[in-house]
């Protein structure tokens, strides 16, 4: 869909605001990006390198001095953006104001004003804000690709250390001198940004003092930190990303937000957070080598960030940013121009832009998944003409320490991965389930044509299409059901279908694909299982409780079909 987005963030040499806010915003660009017909720009308030740094990743940038107002309505006039996104930690009223007027919608991440009655939504994955519509890791956006922790070859201790792009209080300087003369056994790896003012001196000081290496901007960062066993870090995105992937992190804040922040994920248990003093920084030898020596509470923090994180936080907030996208699959299988809404809790603004956008496209039909706690949201959706069509209900299962389940399949059934020779069988098998889902709900759809929907997802899932595999369970030599599973990140798998013959139900048969499903997610590092059923659909639910799932969340499926009629109604 034609949209026009633009990001307004600083960061680099601004005090209290590191380069991370940027690189946060060129990261949901690159998702935006990938939907035909959107266009992103920037305007910043950032030094010239920050600028440039925009403009190499092929973003217009507007350059704003340091008059605010007129900065902005030059942007703002010149790229006529139909959303603005705000990343500058407390926006004053009058920017927010000004964008408003000139009939943009407006989203700010991680705001820490009292913005309930002009931004149209917030999304606070690290901040709470009682206005934030959106708040938790959930939304937590990585710069890079969920890092993968890779196996450590060599007998040191690796050992990484940065502080952000600028590095104000020039942390790494002090952190190095706190930890001289380093032990034989550990390895520092220090990282700073392009913008580090003082990296000639920094490495005159400290590089030929044991085993240390300080590298600035670095290419394979992400190798670096993936390598390490414990992050040395402030508050900022980089604690997060090394948490994410399994890596014990020591914080040392630079700012007030980045002492809470590490004092939230101590308390969550995946960290360390020094206090705010600079004397504090006399306890890190002794923290550092207390981490290194008592495997028990490193294993627990290594767990505990992996856990909080499932790796997913950059789609959901580019999509929420991108409020309404076409969905070309869907519209080509079905005949009908479908779109997806979003913003699981909507509001009149967000509404009036999507059915406009519906307008411009001559959508058909508009999904929506409501969050079913929000009222207003279930208020305006059932208004405007959006019908009930299913209960969505996420079942979740912690696989960190899996051991198969007690309960016992037939004892002569046999799971295997998929064959091309089972296609036929196990087509057939998807083709009889599923009536419970949405689709057979809105009798816009046919049911030859939902049979072929669930029939195609899983014959493209046995190729790796839609989910990475499919196991197949067999009793004297005929296929009797099967089960698809995708690694959504490296800390989330998920369950997309398990379909078993009608005559074979309720004999263990599920329970023996789940178990086979949980171990090939297990073997693959990932924590957490998840999986989706219909809350008309009873057996399935009683079917995952019995294998170990609780429920996480529920929601509502609706959707609206147009009869040339794109008005809302409030």
């Amino acid at each position: 869909m034609k949209k026009k987005i633009l990001f307004r963030c600083d960061g680099g040499a601004i005090p209290e605001i590191g380069t991370g806010h940027v690189v946060r915003c060129l990261a949901l660009a690159k998702g935006l990006i990938q939907e035909p017909g959107t266009q992103v720009a920037f305007a910043t308030r950032s030094d010239a390198q920050i600028a440039e740094m925009i403009r190499q990743a092929a973003y217009p940038c507007y350059e704003i001095k340091e008059d605010e107002p007129a900065g902005m309505v030059q942007a703002l006039q010149e790229f006529k953006p139909d959303i603005v996104v705000l990343d500058l930690l407390k926006t004053a009223p009058g920017l927010m104001e000004l964008i408003k007027k000139n009939g943009a919608i407006l989203i700010a991440l991680d705001e820490y004003g009292n913005t309930r009655d002009i931004a149209d939504f917030l999304i606070n994955p690290i901040i709470p804000n009682a206005d934030a519509l959106y708040q938790g890791f959930d939304y937590m956006v990585f710069p890079h690709t969920l890092i993968s922790k890779q196996p450590i070859s060599d007998s040191k201790t690796r050992v990484f250390a940065s502080f952000g792009g600028y590095d104000h209080e020039d942390l790494s300087r002090k952190v190095l001198e706190k930890l001289m003369p380093l032990p034989d056994s550990i390895h520092l790896d220090v990282v700073v940004g392009r913008l580090y003012p003082r990296i000639q001196e920094l490495r005159k000081a400290f590089e030929k003092k044991g085993s240390v290496e300080i590298h600035q901007n670095p290419a394979n960062y992400q190798e670096l930190i993936s390598k390490s066993k414990i992050a040395i870090v402030s508050g900022g995105l980089t604690l997060f990303e090394a948490a994410a992937a399994g890596i014990p992190c020591i914080v040392v804040p630079q700012y007030e937000h980045q002492q809470k922040n590490g004092k939230r994920i101590e308390e969550l248990g995946a960290g360390i957070c020094l206090k705010d003093s600079r004397e504090a920084l006399v306890e890190l030898p002794q923290i550092l080598n207390h981490l290194i020596q008592t495997p028990d509470l490193y294993r627990r923090i290594e767990k505990r960030g992996r856990q909080l994180f499932d790796g997913l936080g950059n789609k959901r907030v580019s999509d929420l940013i991108g409020v309404i996208r076409y969905l070309d699959w869907d519209s080509q299988f079905f005949r009908v121009k479908i779109a997806y809404l979003a913003p699981k809790r909507i509001r009149e603004s967000i509404l009036k832009f999507a059915f406009l956008k519906c307008e411009e496209e001559s959508v058909e039909c508009l999904y929506y998944l409501c969050d079913c706690h929000d009222s207003e949201s279930v208020r305006l959706a059932e208004r405007n003409g959006f019908h009930f069509t299913d209960i969505r209900l996420t079942f979740e299962r912690d696989i960190a320490d899996w051991k198969p389940l007690n309960t016992r399949g037939p004892s002569e059934i046999v799971i295997r991965e998929c064959l091309p020779e089972d296609l036929k069988m196990i087509q057939k098998i998807a083709e009889d389930n599923y009536q419970h889902s949405r689709y057979y709900f809105d009798h816009h759809f046919s049911k030859e044509i939902c049979q072929k929907f669930y029939s195609d997802w899983v014959s493209k899932s046995s190729r790796g299409e839609f989910d990475d595999l499919v196991f197949v369970v067999s009793s004297d030599r005929k296929i009797i059901g099967f089960i698809c599973c995708k690694r959504v990140s490296n800390n989330l798998g998920r369950i997309g279908l398990i379909g078993v013959d009608r005559q074979r139900q309720a004999q263990g048969v599920g329970i023996g694909l789940v178990e086979k499903a949980c171990e090939w997610f297990h073997n693959q590092g990932i924590l957490r299982v998840e999986v989706v059923t219909q809350g008309r659909n009873l057996p399935a639910q009683k079917f995952y409780q019995k294998c170990g799932f609780q429920i996480a969340r529920s929601e509502i499926w609706y959707h609206k079909w147009f009869q040339k009629n794109y008005r809302a109604e409030f």
